[in-house]
């Protein structure tokens, strides 16, 4: 297969943007494809469709195939190159400005390269967007913005954590989370699992190094810090909210677990 490379026409963008598309397209690569790049002004997002290869950046070195996206990031150094035997055919973005930078850091990625993961829907609607001609540029790059934005999210998810919890401690945790408004016991968790009480503790323990009834207890004084600081409600109101038993218990809890009064986060 000879070296094709369709590209998307890119409207011209305000450089003072803080996101910017400079390229995209589809290349379809031969046994000869390689690029390299010194401390890239641009970053990259590109999704494998098929073929294999390699990728090479800040000291590391990918196998990239077909299923595969991976991104490189603004400022660093790129090498990435098709097998000769299994070219790659792939779907691109490349991209620039400070919220690559600032979304790279929120989700976590800077030490990520390769996802096993399919960001190709992601990245052709950035391609169709890019070909709208009812909107004007700013606009256009406006809802890219986006897209970019659900891209990194949906890459960050695929990322799996350095210590996975069992089934049954995510379980516990899904359950707690949802249910952040409410009293929950431990024999309440217990039968979301079918073990004893003391069984769920330490298994919920093993995973998140804390009891359930302090994980749960966390999260609702953070969820009192937000309401204490965006909205209007009362004391009284946020600790009835979030099922304490009464204003003055609320208080003393915050102030040992915070060392702050709950009226000292008020904003307005």
């Amino acid at each position: 297969m000879s070296m094709k490379e369709e590209f998307v026409k890119v409207p011209l963008f305000d450089g003072r943007l803080p996101f910017k598309i400079d390229l995209a397209g589809i290349s379809y690569c031969d046994g000869t494809y390689k690029i390299c790049r010194s401390k890239a002004e641009d970053g990259c997002i590109e999704y494998i469709i098929s073929g294999s290869g390699t990728v090479k950046t800040c000291g590391k070195v990918f196998y990239a195939t077909k299923g595969d996206s991976y991104f490189l990031k603004p400022g660093d150094d790129h090498e990435y190159y098709s097998s000769a035997d299994d070219p790659w055919v792939k779907i691109w973005i490349n991209i620039s400005g400070t919220l690559v930078h600032a979304l790279t850091d929120c989700y976590s990625l800077n030490d990520h390269t390769v996802f096993h993961c399919n960001s190709q829907p992601y990245i052709e609607k950035i391609h169709q967007e890019l070909q709208n001609k009812t909107l004007s540029p700013n606009n256009i790059i406006s809802k890219c913005s986006l897209y970019f934005h659900e891209l990194i999210q949906f890459l960050a998810s695929s990322v799996e954590p350095s210590t996975t919890a069992s089934p049954e401690a995510k379980i516990l945790k899904d359950y707690i989370d949802t249910n952040i408004y409410s009293v929950i016991t431990v024999e309440e968790l217990s039968r979301l699992i079918f073990k004893s009480p003391s069984q769920t503790i330490r298994l919920f323990k093993k995973y998140y190094n804390t009891t359930p009834y302090e994980y749960h207890m966390n999260n609702r004084l953070k969820t009192a810090a937000t309401l204490l600081k965006n909205t209007n409600f009362s004391v009284k109101e946020i600790a009835y909210k979030l099922n304490f038993c009464d204003e003055h218990y609320f208080s003393t809890l915050f102030k040992n677990k915070t060392g702050k009064n709950p009226t000292e986060l008020r904003t307005r």
